[in-house]
């Protein structure tokens, strides 16, 4: 009576938390296969329905960027896993939108003042939202999130015995990281 047992998972086993699948080893597999298949299912939602150009527009920047990009501030997916995961909706709001469906990536992401789509590189993205997270904890280092990233900036960088900020000159090299998303915040 008043035992608990507790079943000890794997470290490369992710967890459901808030919207995003994280594991403790830092592996994002689970997270790149979730978010493939829910940019499957808007392709096809975005298949089944006739949508004019304005309408497909809203769809991949109010519903497709808002769903995918949501766990982004946390994700440490590569710039394939990024380009795979936006294939299948590319392919189907390209053509509902007015334009060729193998256009040039230079033109597909260039701004439209500049004659280009318009549209957002999900790799892109996830770096804009993990420097934005970054920076918005390191303006409150009273606060609790703000000083969990100093504590593990700290620690990461006395793994990877160097002694200036990782941060700080992002173009010079490094042994590997022991925190895959903090190597990533360096690489964006």
């Amino acid at each position: 009576e008043g035992h608990l047992t507790v079943k000890q998972l794997s470290n490369y086993q992710a967890r459901r938390s808030l919207g995003i699948h994280l594991s403790p080893s830092g592996m994002m597999n689970k997270q790149f296969e979730v978010l493939k298949h829910k940019s499957a299912k808007l392709a096809e939602a975005a298949t089944v329905f006739a949508l004019s150009r304005k309408e497909a527009n809203i769809m991949f920047h109010g519903i497709f960027l808002p769903s995918i990009t949501y766990p982004f501030a946390l994700s440490t997916l590569s710039s394939g896993q990024c380009h795979a995961i936006e294939i299948p909706f590319m392919k189907v709001i390209l053509p509902k939108s007015g334009y060729n469906r193998s256009m040039s990536r230079a033109l597909r992401y260039a701004p439209i003042e500049y004659g280009g789509a318009g549209f957002h590189a999900l790799h892109t993205e996830q770096a804009i939202h993990q420097i934005t997270t970054a920076v918005k904890h390191l303006r409150c280092p009273h606060r609790q999130p703000g000083k969990l990233l100093i504590i593990a900036l700290s620690w990461a960088q006395a793994h990877a015995g160097v002694s200036w900020h990782l941060w700080e000159n992002p173009e010079r090299k490094i042994p590997t990281g022991p925190n895959p998303w903090i190597m990533a915040v360096k690489q964006a």
